[in-house]
C-alpha cells in the first residue's frame, strides 16, 4: 500500500486549497460575527459591567482619534483625560476641549508638551496638578510667565525643577 502525503494532495490541486482558504475564511468571518454578537448581548443585558468595560478603555487603551470621535458619547472623560497611551495633538484637545478633565489632562505626562500649549489653555489649568508633572517644559521662562500660578509652596518640593537663585527668590 503505497503511503499518503497529505500536502502532495494540496500541491497538486490549488483551485481546490483557493476554495477551502476562501471557506476558512467565511467561518473566521462568521464565528467572529456570532462573537461579536454574543459581546454585544452580554454588555447590553449587564450595564455595571459595560461602564466598567468603557471605564477601563478609557484610562489605558491606545485609542486614536477617529475611535475618540466615533464612540464620543460614551467614553469616561476623567479616565481618558488620564490616557497616556492616546495619540495626544492639540487638535484632539482643542476638539473636546469642553469635555476634559483638566485636573486630570495637568498630570498626564503624555500630552503634547509645550509653551503653546501653556498658552493656549492657561484659565483651564489645574496649576497645582502641573506642578507634579514631571513630563513639563520646566524651564525660567514658563515659571516667570505663570509666576502667579503655581503653588511656590508645592514646587519647592520640585526636585526636577531648573533650580537657580532667581527661582529660589520666589
Amino acid at each position: 500500500m503505497p503511503e499518503s502525503n497529505p500536502s502532495a494532495l494540496i500541491v497538486s490541486r490549488p483551485k481546490a486549497l483557493a476554495v477551502a482558504n476562501k471557506q476558512l475564511r467565511i467561518a473566521r468571518q462568521a464565528l467572529a460575527r456570532i462573537e461579536q454578537e454574543r459581546y454585544i448581548e452580554f454588555f447590553a443585558t449587564h450595564p455595571q459591567a459595560s461602564r466598567a468595560f468603557v471605564d477601563a478603555v478609557s484610562k489605558s487603551y491606545p485609542c486614536g482619534e477617529s475611535m475618540i470621535e466615533r464612540y464620543v458619547e460614551l467614553w469616561n472623560w476623567e479616565n481618558l483625560s488620564r490616557n497616556e497611551s492616546l495619540s495626544w495633538t492639540s487638535d484632539l484637545i482643542e476638539r473636546h476641549v469642553d469635555s476634559w478633565c483638566w485636573s486630570k489632562l495637568s498630570r498626564n505626562p503624555g500630552l503634547p508638551w509645550s509653551e503653546a500649549l501653556f498658552e493656549r489653555y492657561a484659565e483651564a489649568w489645574n496649576w497645582i496638578m502641573l506642578t507634579e508633572n514631571e513630563a513639563l517644559t520646566w524651564n525660567e521662562t514658563v515659571l516667570e510667565r505663570y509666576v502667579g500660578r503655581w503653588n511656590w509652596s508645592k514646587n519647592s518640593r520640585c526636585e526636577f525643577l531648573p533650580w537657580s537663585e532667581a527661582l529660589i527668590d520666589h
